[in-house]
């Protein structure tokens, strides 16, 4: 087999690929809902510890990790206990880099794993990638497809002695990364090429109807076991132990629409670009281009429905926020088809009123993720706003619809990347005015923010219980408990942490 693939380094090229995903895992208690689920109980490979649910004494963020911690603790009469994270049903991949940045403990008994499954189909017959694992004082790189037998899996397999990687080698954090493509599957630690597995060979047996499982999305598995099959005998071990993970992020390819500053050699590196537009992260700058109003006809001033497409009723109107025309909709909306950079945020402003009762909304469809919409029932003029990320996608339909009876009247309709609404903002006045209200309150709340960026909402435990991009015509915190909550708002120029009351 060879180990020397000097043409599949191009294909990883830093100008050609952009972060997709991560988690940085920076906020302190459980993992994030958003990304995890957790497997409970004794769930393969024979292995002895219990796996346990939401239990910070087994995975927790602190200090900028994620902490996935085995114990000999007798837990509700389970002798060990750790913790397996999936994304299955949250995140899922297909193709790209996916990597790792670690610290195992290579104590007899431990079996830390960092790998992936098909999303669908049975194993071995969904696909098993090993990007790493560590059992019996060696490090392993696999993957495993189906054969004509149940439950039974051709492996292609490689690993080295972890005395190879010489002395004090695992105190230390390491990279391990898996380079994806529809032709091979490359895995890696540090650099150091463990595996190569074409992909043409890698087809199941004739009882599943996956031809080849390593051509759908995958789903990422973080897990500490312990024994089992492979892991060694856990008796004599002392515990706990302690499997500590920096991050996991996933690239794909795209254009990210940055100049990262990337150097072969330099300062600069492609993980220190951790969104494809805006702000300042790690050792480099990462541009944001802004080029004005995406939106063709966006005041409708040329008096008809020019580059706008829809259904309805529909009309160019007198009524305007400013000039003089605006759109004018009965039950029906106005469409329109626009280019737009991949998994990048972007933010649609409008001036919008309803008159007759109900609600009007602002919405986006079609862009390489699910269709997502703001919905308003102001009845004075008022700019109102929608903010969505793009997926692999280099178009997009945005849409102002009015589905709810009496007439909606629109102007002055914009689409930008959403950092780039914040130029020209004085930021003394724009960190004042963001606010929460009502605050306090028995329902929800709303926060008024200068820019698209995001939400977090910590409870007194300083657990996150809600993630999302942030929306000022959206309202949160209905379903939570009454208490007291963090609000932490974090935007590519801002950065302001609240407390909100719910009665």
């Amino acid at each position: 087999m060879s180990l020397t693939l000097p043409s599949y380094a191009q294909l990883f090229s830093h100008e050609d690929y952009c972060l997709v995903w991560s988690d940085e895992f920076n906020t302190p208690g459980l993992p994030s809902t958003a990304n995890w689920r957790y497997e409970e109980g004794y769930v393969r490979n024979n292995e002895h510890q219990y796996y346990t649910n939401g239990r910070l004494e087994n995975a927790r963020i602190e200090d900028g990790r994620l902490i996935i911690e085995a114990r000999r603790d007798n837990w509700q009469g389970n002798e060990y206990t750790s913790a397996s994270l999936v994304s299955w049903g949250k995140v899922v991949h297909q193709y790209g880099r996916f990597e790792v940045r670690a610290k195992i403990d290579p104590r007899t008994g431990a079996w830390p794993a960092f790998w992936t499954l098909g999303e669908r189909g049975e194993w071995p017959s969904n696909g098993e990638i090993d990007i790493m694992e560590f059992y019996n004082n060696r490090i392993h790189a696999n993957a495993a497809w189906g054969t004509n037998t149940r439950w039974q899996g051709n492996w292609d397999s490689q690993n080295r002695l972890l005395s190879s990687f010489g002395p004090g080698w695992a105190d230390e954090y390491h990279v391990w990364r898996m380079e994806w493509t529809s032709e091979f599957i490359n895995l890696y630690v540090d650099d150091i090429l463990m595996n190569n597995i074409d992909v043409n060979r890698t087809n199941n047996g004739n009882i599943s109807d996956i031809v080849n499982p390593f051509r759908q999305p995958h789903y990422i598995i973080l897990n500490l076991a312990i024994g089992g099959n492979n892991g060694g005998d856990p008796s004599n071990t002392r515990f706990p132990i302690l499997y500590e993970i920096d991050y996991v992020r996933v690239y794909q390819k795209g254009n990210c629409n940055l100049d990262c500053n990337w150097e072969e050699g330099g300062d600069a590196y492609l993980d220190d670009c951790l969104n494809c537009v805006g702000g300042s992260t790690g050792l480099s700058e990462c541009t944001l281009t802004c080029e004005g109003n995406i939106v063709n006809n966006p005041g409708f001033e040329t008096g008809t429905l020019s580059s706008w497409t829809g259904w309805g009723t529909r009309s160019v109107s007198a009524t305007a926020q400013s000039g003089n025309h605006g759109v004018q909709i009965g039950e029906g909306a106005i469409e329109m088809v626009v280019d737009v950079q991949p998994y990048t945020n972007y933010t649609m402003k409008a001036f919008g009123r309803k008159t007759g009762g109900g609600w009007f909304r602002l919405g986006s469809k079609d862009h390489g993720s699910g269709e997502t919409y703001s919905q308003f029932t102001n009845t004075a003029w008022s700019q109102v706003s929608h903010t969505f990320k793009t997926g692999n996608a280099t178009k997009a339909t945005i849409y102002f619809y009015n589905g709810s009876g009496g007439t909606a009247f629109g102007d002055d309709i914009e689409l930008q990347p959403a950092g780039c609404f914040i130029t020209g903002t004085d930021e003394k006045t724009a960190m004042e005015n963001i606010v929460i209200y009502p605050n306090p309150s028995s329902s929800s709340f709303n926060m008024n923010v200068p820019e698209s960026g995001t939400i977090k909402i910590y409870n007194m435990k300083g657990v996150k219980v809600f993630e999302d991009i942030i929306d000022s015509g959206r309202s949160y915190g209905d379903a939570l408990e009454p208490g007291l909550y963090s609000i932490q708002y974090v935007s590519r120029s801002f950065s302001k942490t609240l407390s909100w009351i719910k009665l």
